[in-house]
């Protein structure tokens, strides 16, 4: 049964909080306004609460969602804990030595009992079937194209690596989701994170991603992490977070050698390994081989970053439409929700075609792209899409952008290509399209190699590998017994099969 819960906020029980509550852990959606309500205080969101540590001076605790919590931290805080306010969705609660015993109301000690019988009642739950389901979190499904496409990707992988049922989940599955999960997955995506670019905190992304991991893990369900990206660990509480889950997961993959400085050196995920971006499964496994088409047009994919300088990077844009337009039909072509508004607003200035790929979905963006001879991209898949398709391609980045280190690390064909920022928004049109270069098919097939090696590594560290049916030597032994290739050997599942 999936709970359904209200998300409701602190102004009936902000008069419960005292003076001298000088630590307060409150749920994660709600870190940000308790911030905001309690400046000088210490505000700990629940991901940052940990077994051992000191109880905070009081603890809201919201009761549909005490399975993001740590279950061993919860009983901690319940057992030495006395209720102080109980509402239909809160229980707030403070050491015991901080109550008077004339201040305690027995209902509301009950539901501390109560809280505290289910927290400690052990996990009822059949071991991990290694062919059952795998659930993929992700940001599917929240209007980013690349999101979309690294998550079937990661649905592709663990059918490949021999799931029978794979549930694309997004980043809005029910906890409940795990009872139904043999193995539980993040599948691909700057996904680890808890600060935005601008600086603000985004507790609810460590308490969904590194929190759904933890409550996998205490069910006993297998985890793991395919094709990740780190964008921005820098609270302690962050970095506690997803170091407890990463370092228990059977399998951990990223997609950049910058990432996986970060998981193993600062986060101490010593299993990490160095795969690549999950889109660069697309092909064979999503996208289809098309028929060659003529390439007429030119795609401009502007990115937010871009869009945050304003009126400068407009005109720029601006510019380079309308260079590309005189040998093309430019379409820009809008990767997120993020860029809707600057992609209307160039669209409106130019007349040009504009292509909103989240509802164009991921299977037929591999048609827009293979008519394109050029791309010039602002979005990180849309340098991805773009090598896929073999365009020639100008990236825009900022400075350590994703698009940079990725193409420093593994494209060195397209490093006269790479344009900053700064150079984008001073340079003359003409000069940035002399820029442009096509990659190299031997950089993107090592790319894309190293995505189709993820269903047998993780195959084989949830089953060893003795049981992986997809090396040479089963492939020999399958066309002995079937010279003519009728046979069954692909392990790709039925669309049916593939649950969103």
């Amino acid at each position: 049964m999936t709970l359904r819960v209200r998300f409701v906020g602190l102004d009936r029980i902000a008069a419960a909080v005292l003076p001298e509550d000088a630590c307060i852990a409150v749920p994660d959606y709600l870190f940000t306004a308790a911030l905001d309500r309690w400046p000088g205080r210490r505000v700990l969101p629940h991901h940052g609460l940990l077994p051992g540590d000191t109880p905070p001076d009081l603890t809201i605790l919201h009761k549909a969602l005490l399975n993001r919590l740590s279950r061993a931290a919860l009983c901690a805080i319940l057992e030495g804990a006395r209720a102080v306010l109980a509402t239909e969705d809160f229980l707030l609660v403070r050491p015991a030595l901080r109550v008077a015993a004339d201040a305690l109301r027995p209902d509301w000690q009950a539901e501390i009992a109560r809280l505290l019988e289910q927290a400690a009642a052990p996990v009822a739950a059949a071991p991990p079937d290694p062919s059952g389901t795998a659930l993929i979190a992700s940001a599917y499904g929240l209007g980013n194209i690349g999101d979309d496409a690294v998550t079937l990707v990661a649905g592709r992988i663990a059918a490949q690596a021999g799931f029978r049922r794979v549930i694309l989940a997004g980043a809005v599955a029910s906890f409940d989701l795990v009872r139904e999960a043999d193995l539980v997955v993040l599948g691909g995506g700057g996904l680890l994170y808890d600060t935005a670019d601008g600086g603000a905190p985004r507790a609810q992304n460590v308490a969904y991603y590194a929190g759904l991991l933890r409550h996998a893990q205490e069910m006993g369900r297998a985890t793991a992490a395919l094709g990740v990206g780190v964008q921005g660990i820098h609270t302690d509480t962050g970095r506690a977070a997803y170091a407890a889950v990463l370092r228990r997961a059977e399998h951990v993959s990223v997609r950049d050698p910058g990432d996986l400085q970060v998981l193993r050196e600062e986060l101490g995920v010593e299993q990490a390994m160095l795969a690549a971006d999950l889109g660069f499964g697309l092909t064979p496994w999503v996208w289809s081989p098309g028929t060659p088409q003529p390439r007429r047009l030119a795609l401009v994919v502007p990115g937010v970053l871009s869009a945050r300088i304003g009126a400068e990077a407009d005109a720029a844009w601006l510019g380079l439409i309308r260079a590309l337009g005189r040998e093309h039909e430019v379409v820009l072509t809008q990767h997120t929700q993020d860029d809707r508004a600057q992609c209307e607003r160039l669209a409106a200035a130019t007349g040009a075609r504009l292509e909103v790929l989240t509802a164009r979905g991921v299977v037929r963006t591999a048609e827009l792209y293979r008519q394109a001879a050029v791309v010039a991209t602002a979005r990180y898949h849309g340098l991805v899409f773009g090598l896929l398709a073999g365009c020639r391609l100008l990236p825009v980045t900022t400075q350590g952008g994703k698009q940079g280190r990725l193409i420093r690390w593994a494209l060195p064909s397209l490093g006269g290509a790479l344009t900053p920022i700064d150079r984008f928004l001073e340079a003359e049109p003409e000069a940035l399209l002399a820029a442009l270069a096509t990659p190299a098919p031997a950089e993107v097939a090592a790319l894309q190699g190293r995505v189709l090696e993820l269903p047998s590594q993780l195959s084989a560290t949830l089953r060893g590998p003795v049981s992986i049916g997809t090396t040479m030597d089963a492939i020999r032994a399958a066309l002995a017994a079937d010279p003519e290739g009728q046979g069954a050997l692909a392990a790709e599942p039925p669309p049916e099969a593939m649950a969103a």
